[in-house]
């Protein structure tokens, strides 16, 4: 991209922009992200618009998983990475700094947008080998996880709300 096209991109790729700014180092060349300013009015309706996407596509592939729980284990630890990432997002959209661990802002999140961080935690202590999935029941650890994302995604949808 040219620098044109970045500081031209900067309403419609911010989630990715404010990561880049947040996480670069420069191998060679000029400093392009950080001077960039990223509205955060776009970075809401980016963020919305993420999570709503999330949600619609982890509600249809709940109903291609059916009743088997290896499929549902698969969604479930697919998707945790994108939500943390949304989340650690959804932290930024209102004021807060990002913390680096997925871990942490999903922790930090449920203490202001007040949903049940179990079933993320859960995942994440899976994911990274420090419980095993036998402990959960797939169904149990999908309805909290979902409703997590529910509550998370209504909560950015009413901070637009307030923007209009």
């Amino acid at each position: 991209m040219t620098r044109e096209e970045l500081e031209h991109s900067t309403d419609v790729f911010s989630i990715e922009l404010l990561d880049m700014q947040h996480h670069h180092r420069i191998l060679f060349g000029d400093e392009l992200l950080t001077p960039l300013r990223i509205p955060m009015n776009q970075h809401r309706a980016q963020l919305e618009y993420e999570l709503r996407e999330k949600l619609i596509l982890l509600r249809q592939r709940l109903l291609e998983a059916g009743d088997n729980d290896r499929a549902l284990w698969q969604l479930l630890l697919g998707s945790v990475s994108a939500f943390a990432t949304l989340f650690r997002h959804t932290l930024l959209a209102l004021g807060d700094a990002a913390p680096h661990s997925k871990r942490e802002a999903i922790q930090i999140l449920a203490t202001r947008i007040p949903f049940e961080p179990s079933a993320f935690l859960q995942l994440l202590d899976i994911r990274d080998h420090k419980a095993d999935r036998k402990q959960f029941e797939a169904k149990d650890v999908f309805t909290r996880y979902l409703a997590a994302v529910q509550r998370v995604t209504a909560a950015v949808d009413t901070m637009l709300d307030k923007d209009k």
